[in-house]
């Protein structure tokens, strides 16, 4: 009897027959061709295609004898073969028939069959992974998994895991047997049930798997062997690059015994920033930017990435925490500035037209500050694939910097990348680079002067800085000789030759006879001003200071490079009010680190005084109130997250005090 195509159920003894073999079925729990551990893939009588692998030995479950497999191609029998009295059948590689397109049927009759066969070769793929990554080499303690996804055996097969380690087979390690277990046991070298290597020894492994045939449906195969290498136990560091530019993301790689609690430290810590949630960086990090802790994946490697907003040189160290493994390693990344470096003429007469540009080591953008301004013409530079930029100025145009059209220093200051756009610059942000381009009126001059303040006490310094041409002459000069010293021997007042101007200024300068000696600070006082030739950085500073209340003129004039005669090419002055002595500080003059630092002090005027440490504003101290008596009062503890740097660290600490500063 056969059933047909439509699965109809047939009567008669045949029923029971089928009954019974859906029972055995039922009790190995599959259906159709199933394996029971021994030397037959049991095909029974059903509709449902049952599969079968080349090399196996088939016996048929409840079939009248003998059976007929055939291989139907366009609805014609191209092929057959018989089973054997006892309904046995190798299904031989060697008989190209079951490679063949078509399908295989048994007991096939003018489209009706008793069961249907999908015939396959034997898959037996085998990766070894820790975690999900494959891996031809770990640290010893790594869990190792056997993937064989994709294997057409049954799992009740029996099979053997044969590993070839540096001293032979290892049929069993720690109560695990790789030998004779079944196919589902294989799968299961996995997840928690992956094979811990921590006992292991070190050295070179091959893995493979063979079928048991007897105990494998008489399939004789084997997976391809897959190389392990097995390192003894460690812990290292690398990074990608180890020459970087500030501000750059570098990627480090830990690598080490999965499991394994590390810390990851740079030293120093200031201007090293891990990123929080970058590549494997935890969120964590954010509370102490230059340290965490971390455990290593399964697969025994971590990928991390920091930056560093300084110049310098800092070692990232990776340390184990757990009990059971002790090592570090440090790695050395050298982090250089980064840099912009012009190309720009030193000298443009007022009205003629000039290029600024540069190169960038790099970035995408640069914004050019004239004199601590960015305007929309230089914000935003690009920089081009041989990293340079440039910009043509055309001194009549609307929108250029003031600095271009007066005579004088026009400074410029480089900045990659800078996000902010047109506007001032803050004290916070740092030049990538820098350059001065002097501005000369028709006589060749061009002269600038500042101070470090405008407003001062009585006899309070105040720092002249004086920029023109390299080699030109220049004079700094006061219009009240009676109450202006020129402070001997401070800066680039040396007065030991050729330094005091004893005149007032002048058209010309007769540099032998107006320019003398000046031996003592007592002979630095009630002079014109003083003379310097400029260095080739066309700067130069004198330190001065007054002795009585009042405003006073400084005046800073450029006599050219003439000699013995020098001309007056151009001048610019500056005003300096004078008060009493404002701010008187009471600090004791050394303190220790990790104690409390108070700083008293008195002021004249004003309602608030805010005092910087080594030029820098800090919270604590900003907007202290001044009390009716003119006393005033704060307390720093030189212990806390927010104290200033310069109280943490040996060395001598400046401060200033401002009075009713607004921002």
């Amino acid at each position: 009897m056969k059933t047909n195509t439509s699965g109809k159920a047939i009567a008669g003894i045949a029923l029971t027959a089928i009954m019974v073999a859906s029972v055995m079925v039922a009790m190995v729990g599959c259906t159709g061709a199933y394996s029971d551990g021994r030397n037959y893939n049991i095909i029974v009588n059903q509709t449902e295609v049952q599969p079968v692998t080349i090399g196996q030995d088939l016996v048929f479950h409840a079939f009248s004898a003998p059976v007929t497999v055939s291989r139907v191609r366009n609805g014609s029998e191209e092929w057959s073969i018989q089973t054997d009295s006892y309904n046995r059948l190798t299904v031989s590689a060697e008989e190209d028939q079951w490679t063949r397109d078509g399908g295989f049927y048994v007991n096939y009759d003018s489209g009706s069959y008793d069961a249907e066969l999908s015939v396959n070769e034997p898959r037996m793929p085998l990766k070894l992974k820790a975690g999900t990554k494959e891996v031809t080499s770990v640290f010893r303690g790594t869990p190792i998994t056997v993937d064989v996804s994709g294997i057409n055996l049954f799992d009740e097969d029996i099979v053997d895991l044969i590993i070839i380690g540096p001293y032979g087979q290892i049929k069993y390690k720690d109560d695990i047997r790789f030998t004779g277990i079944t196919v589902s046991t294989l799968k299961n070298f996995s997840g928690d049930s992956a094979i811990d290597t921590i006992y292991w020894d070190s050295g070179h492994y091959t893995f493979q798997v063979k079928t048991r045939s007897e105990n494998a449906c008489g399939l004789d195969a084997s997976s391809a062997k897959k190389e392990l290498d097995i390192e003894k136990e460690t812990l290292t560091i690398d990074a990608e690059k180890t020459l970087v530019i500030e501000s750059e993301l570098v990627e480090l790689t830990v690598t080490g015994v999965a499991n394994t609690q590390i810390r990851v430290t740079a030293f120093p810590g200031k201007h090293v920033i891990f990123s929080p949630g970058v590549n494997d960086n935890p969120a964590e990090v954010e509370d102490h930017p230059h340290w965490f802790e971390d455990t290593i994946d399964i697969d025994g490697t971590m990928t991390y990435a920091v930056k560093f907003n300084d110049s310098g040189t800092y070692t990232i160290d990776v340390t184990s925490l757990d009990d059971y493994w002790y090592f570090y390693d440090t790695i050395d990344i050298l982090v250089t500035a980064k840099q912009v470096t012009f190309d720009v003429p030193g000298s443009v007469e007022l009205g003629e037209n000039f290029t600024i540009r540069g190169t960038a080591n790099t970035g995408d953008t640069v914004d050019i500050a004239v004199d601590d301004h960015v305007c929309a013409k230089l914000n935003d530079l690009v920089i081009n694939d041989t990293d340079e930029f440039e910009v043509a100025i055309d001194t009549s145009a609307a929108d250029v910097p003031a600095a271009f059209t007066v005579s004088g220093a026009a400074n410029l200051k480089a900045y990659i990348d800078r996000a902010e756009g047109t506007g001032e610059i803050s004290d916070t942000e740092r030049a990538d680079g820098a350059a001065t381009i002097y501005m000369l009126n028709q006589q060749g001059g061009g002269i600038d002067v500042s101070a470090s303040e405008v407003t001062v006490g009585k006899n309070e310094p105040v720092i002249l800085t004086i920029a023109a041409l390299p080699d030109h002459n220049v004079s700094v000069t006061t219009a009240d000789t009676a109450h202006t010293v020129f402070e001997y021997n401070r800066y680039d007042f040396t007065g030991t030759s050729s330094n005091v101007i004893n005149i007032a200024p002048a058209d010309t300068v007769s540099i032998p006879t107006d320019i003398g000696d000046c031996a003592c600070q007592t002979t630095a006082k009630n002079i014109h001003g003083v003379w310097q030739a400029m260095a080739a950085d066309g700067t130069t500073r004198f330190a001065v200071h007054f002795a009585d209340t009042g405003t006073y003129t400084i005046t800073a004039t450029d006599y050219g490079a003439g000699y013995p005669t020098a001309t007056r090419l151009d001048e610019k002055g500056i005003e300096i009010t004078v008060h009493e002595k404002n701010v008187t500080f009471d600090v004791p003059s050394m303190v220790i680190i990790g104690e409390t630092l108070t700083i008293k002090g008195t002021s004249k005027l004003g309602d608030t005084v805010t005092i910087a440490v080594a030029d820098q504003i800090v919270q604590k101290l900003d907007q202290i109130v001044i009390a009716e008596n003119g006393e005033f009062e704060a307390e720093i503890d030189t212990t806390v997250a927010d104290a200033p740097a310069e109280f943490k660290i040996p060395g001598a600490v400046s401060l200033r005090a401002f009075i009713n500063r607004a921002e």
